[in-house]
C-alpha cells in the first residue's frame, strides 16, 4: 500500500470496478458455504480429518472450502453432506 493519498485513491478507485465486486460476491458465496460446513462439522464434533476419512473428500479440500477458497462441486458437497446429516438446497436470498 502506498503512502501517498493519489495512491490510495487510484487503488480505491480498482475495487469499485464491475469485475471486483463480481470476484466478491463470488467470494462472499463461497465464504458462506465455508462458513456452513464449519459449523456443522463442529457441531458433529468431527476434525477437518475425520471428515474427510469418513466421507472421502480430501482433508484440503475440506480446509479450502471452509476458508472460501475453492467452490465445491455439488457432488462433493452431496458427500460432505452425507456424513454430516445435511441436505442441498434452495433457499432465497435476502435482498442486498
Amino acid at each position: 500500500m502506498g503512502t501517498k493519498l493519489s495512491e490510495y485513491a487510484s487503488t480505491s478507485n480498482r475495487l469499485k470496478t464491475a469485475e471486483s465486486k463480481t470476484r466478491r460476491k463470488k467470494f462472499a458465496g463461497a465464504y458462506r458455504i465455508g462458513l456452513d460446513l464449519h459449523d456443522l462439522r463442529c457441531k458433529h464434533q468431527l476434525t477437518q480429518q475425520e471428515l474427510a476419512e469418513k466421507s472421502g473428500v480430501d482433508q484440503a479440500d475440506i480446509s479450502r472450502i471452509e476458508r472460501g477458497s475453492i467452490r465445491p462441486n455439488t457432488a462433493t458437497l452431496e458427500r460432505l453432506g452425507d456424513v454430516l446429516g445435511a441436505e442441498l438446497r434452495f433457499v432465497e436470498r435476502t435482498p442486498t
